[in-house]
């Protein structure tokens, strides 16, 4: 519950573009989380225990599968207040032209995230996924940030020589993966 109490703080400040500015009146906002990870999961909990309104909050929980890309677009469109995000695919969305601004990060690096291939696989390291297909959640994600990282640091062009299918949560990428239809995953360590 230490999480929750956290994040309360933070969404308490933000306010919310849809509340009143009556003094005494409940806070209102809407906050949108592309993904079932770990890192959110105080949000997810809060939202299931009835957390919100017994803190004097009227949140608006929008959960989805999408992954950044989905929480990127939600906020572009106005449609929410605060975004669930990946901190690099947020800031690649910021560099980007996306509007926005991150208050708060939940890692600092690469080191929570797991790449899995199928156990007959012949990909050993990344080196051997010249040709292969790496299975993202969507555009503008944190898996989509992870794919093109790794085709720079090769020099491959991703799209030929190294490509992403836009498949969406870590149970749809699972499949994807068992199927034959991607050759590799990457996710957040802690829901694998």
């Amino acid at each position: 519950m230490v999480a929750i109490a956290a994040l309360l703080p933070v969404l308490a400040a933000c306010g919310g573009s849809s509340g009143s500015s009556e003094p005494g009146a409940t806070p209102e906002i809407t906050v949108v989380n592309g993904i079932t990870s770990f890192e959110f999961l105080a949000a997810d909990m809060a939202e299931q225990l009835g957390t919100w309104d017994k803190v004097g909050l009227k949140v608006d929980y929008i959960k989805g599968s999408g992954g950044g890309g989905q929480v990127t677009s939600t906020l572009t469109a106005g449609q929410a207040d605060l975004g669930l995000h990946g901190g690099g695919a947020a800031a690649l969305s910021i560099t980007k032209g996306q509007p926005g601004k991150i208050i708060a990060v939940t890692a600092n690096s690469f080191s929570g995230m797991v790449c899995v291939v199928n156990k007959d696989s012949d990909i050993h390291s990344f080196a051997d996924l010249k040709g292969k297909t790496m299975g993202i959640s969507s555009a503008g994600s944190l898996t989509d940030l992870v794919s093109q990282l790794i085709a720079k640091k090769h020099g491959w062009k991703l799209g030929s020589e190294f490509k992403q299918a836009k498949i969406g949560d870590l149970s749809q990428l699972t499949a994807a993966l068992e199927k034959g239809v991607v050759d590799i995953i990457c996710w957040s360590a802690e829901p694998a």
